[in-house]
């Protein structure tokens, strides 16, 4: 019997996709802001602005996404949840 139904995929993926985008986009805000304001009191460039607040945004995003991962590993769903096994 297969357990990994489409459903179930996409309860997953779901969770996965709404709450990397929302905290990504809340945190590369965050850190675009503090990035770009410690730039112009050092008294930086524009250009140097946007790149690392791009780059501290990209960062913060790829690390946001280890810890949906494990949000997606630990919850319950309706009907099932999903499990690490040894092989």
């Amino acid at each position: 019997m297969n357990h990994l139904t489409w459903p179930r995929v996409m309860s997953v993926w779901w969770l996965m996709f709404w709450r990397a985008s929302v905290g990504s986009f809340l945190l590369g805000v965050l850190t675009g802001t503090i990035w770009g304001l410690m730039v112009a009191v050092a008294g930086g460039g524009r250009d140097l602005s946007a790149l690392g607040g791009s780059l501290s945004g990209l960062a913060v995003a790829l690390i946001w996404f280890v810890f949906v991962v494990r949000m997606a590993l630990k919850k319950n769903y309706r009907g099932f949840r999903l499990e690490v096994v040894p092989t």
